[in-house]
């Protein structure tokens, strides 16, 4: 366990629906993203230099620089988050049954 979040304090959303559903991480280990029922959220972090999780100052990932919440379409049950090669956008979708369940894509912006 390298350190938690208190999603409730970066979200916008109602508790209730302030799962993290979906969790990845860039290919250079610089940032990652977490997807919940309402939102999405980009953190940066370099994973490459952390050792041990006493290395990580949770709080200090919360500041504002350092957490970019990403306007996303909403979906039902949204679940499943992965950063698309070259890590210059991200796909997500739901865990919706129904055949026409969507699979977005999203761009992450500089």
């Amino acid at each position: 366990l390298l350190g938690k979040f208190d999603i409730d304090k970066l979200s916008e959303g109602k508790g209730e629906n302030n799962f993290v559903t979906s969790f990845d991480i860039s290919s250079d280990g610089t940032r990652f993203l977490l997807l919940t029922y309402e939102e999405a959220f980009e953190v940066e972090l370099d994973l490459g230099t952390v050792t041990k999780a006493k290395e990580i100052n949770v709080p200090d990932l919360l500041q504002e620089d350092r957490v970019k919440r990403v306007k996303i379409p909403n979906l039902k049950k949204q679940e499943g988050i992965a950063y698309l090669p070259g890590d210059d956008g991200f796909m997500f979708s739901t865990e919706s049954k129904k055949k026409d369940a969507p699979l977005e894509r999203v761009l992450c912006e500089d």
